[in-house]
């Protein structure tokens, strides 16, 4: 078995580096306006969107409500969810990103 010395300065890059730090809370805040806004729009539950999207609706409920960050995957899962194309999904959320409140 080989041991790896690691720098202290390696080891708090690497704390630094966690999942947590890389949130983007604006545009975490933005998917979950927008993911809001076209549900509603199209009058669809949570539950709706989770099982066209074949996700958990507790997932769901947690981008709603600015719990968790999505990766790519889940954007196109949950666009399919909501029936229109993961592009009107990424220009709605441009929309809130870039608004100026």
């Amino acid at each position: 078995m080989v041991f790896v010395k690691f720098k202290p300065d390696y080891i708090k890059m690497m704390a630094k580096s966690s999942s947590s730090s890389r949130i983007n809370k604006k545009l975490v805040s933005a998917f979950a306006r927008a993911l809001r806004t076209i549900r509603d729009e199209k009058e669809l539950t949570q539950e709706q969107v989770a099982f066209g999207a074949k996700l958990h609706p507790t997932y769901i409920a947690f981008l709603e409500g600015r719990k968790r960050q999505p990766s790519v995957d889940t954007i196109f899962k949950i666009a399919k969810g909501l029936d229109i194309k993961p592009s009107e999904f990424i220009k709605r959320i441009e929309l809130y990103y870039f608004k100026k409140n």
